[in-house]
């Protein structure tokens, strides 16, 4: 695929992504009362949720709970150590980028990467500052009040309120479950392979997030009020997944489909313009479809809010 004369699209992209990334890098760790950033020392400050309103407290002894109290969220003071992950981060994101590079091309490569943090960090930022602000003004029929809904405590860099370990650790997922998806089955069509893709990414995530938010490491913390946990993590975050690397490898597939009508930079600019678009999208039907429409069938047909396994 010929990449020629279409370079100065993407650099000015990669410009304003590195720009976003230092602002709010910033604003996270300089000026953290502008997003009402919570704190990892102080958890009596914690606000929408409060930590008894979080799932992580059901999950701690009280012998913990009193630990978590004094010191907080472990290693949560350590920008060394987050800053020394987001290294390594950065270099699994950069093998996979090459991969993609070599087998598609740069632009096609470029777009995967730029739109991973568009799509996925600027949905996980919606749900993040949605909950931070509006929690505890909404009533769940089967979970009762929304006390929030979740936020990431560690990160050196960040976008937005998403951390970059984590937009970079989903741009390494996502391209290996589409990648695999697509060798396993090369003859099936782009619905079909991107719902593989999905179903892998959804099943790695099973196992670890319950590993990644519990008490010894808590890199996110979720807030009660969804009535279906699964290994105290709300199931719509495997949903969640599972949408966002469908969604994401149909609107990637698409691209030189795209460039074939609009051309290379227009195809660019749609493409992070359906990323952005999409990821509203998707985090008002997840909230919609969810909350709304599956918890209340929930609350109706007189189901009692699950956990597996239950206070675990």
């Amino acid at each position: 695929m010929d990449d020629s004369g279409h370079r100065g699209f993407v650099w000015m992209t990669y410009a304003v992504l590195i720009l976003v990334i230092a602002v709010s890098t910033y604003l996270h760790h300089l000026q953290p009362q502008v997003l009402s950033v919570p704190s990892n020392r102080d958890v009596s400050t914690w606000k929408n949720p409060t930590f008894e309103q979080t799932a992580i407290y059901d999950r701690m002894t009280e012998a913990e709970r009193q630990k978590f109290r004094a010191e907080g969220i472990p290693d949560g003071s350590s920008l060394a150590a987050q800053f020394a992950t987001d290294v390594f981060m950065i270099i699994v994101g950069l093998f996979c980028y090459r991969h993609s590079r070599i087998n598609y091309g740069f632009w096609m490569a470029s777009c995967f990467l730029i739109g991973s943090f568009v799509f996925t960090g600027l949905e996980e930022s919606i749900w993040i500052l949605f909950g931070r602000y509006f929690g505890g003004m909404l009533d769940l029929a089967p979970g009762g009040i929304l006390f929030g809904t979740y936020w990431f405590s560690k990160g050196f860099f960040w976008f937005v309120e998403t951390p970059l370990v984590a937009c970079l650790g989903w741009f390494a997922i996502a391209y290996s479950c589409v990648w695999v998806a697509g060798k396993v089955f090369p003859n099936m069509g782009l619905l079909t392979r991107a719902a593989v893709g999905g179903l892998i990414a959804m099943i790695t995530d099973l196992w670890a997030d319950p590993v990644a938010t519990s008490p010894e490491l808590m890199n996110w913390v979720w807030a009660k009020g969804d009535f279906f946990l699964f290994f105290g993590i709300p199931f719509y975050n495997f949903v969640g997944w599972f949408l966002l690397i469908f969604l994401f490898a149909v609107f990637w597939e698409s691209l030189p489909l795209m460039e074939m009508k609009w051309g290379r930079v227009k195809a660019s600019g749609y493409f992070l313009l359906v990323c952005t678009g999409g990821a509203f999208v998707t985090a008002l039907f997840i909230f919609v479809f969810w909350f709304l429409i599956a918890g209340g069938l929930a609350s109706l047909s007189g189901m009692q809010i699950y956990q597996l396994p239950s206070g675990w």
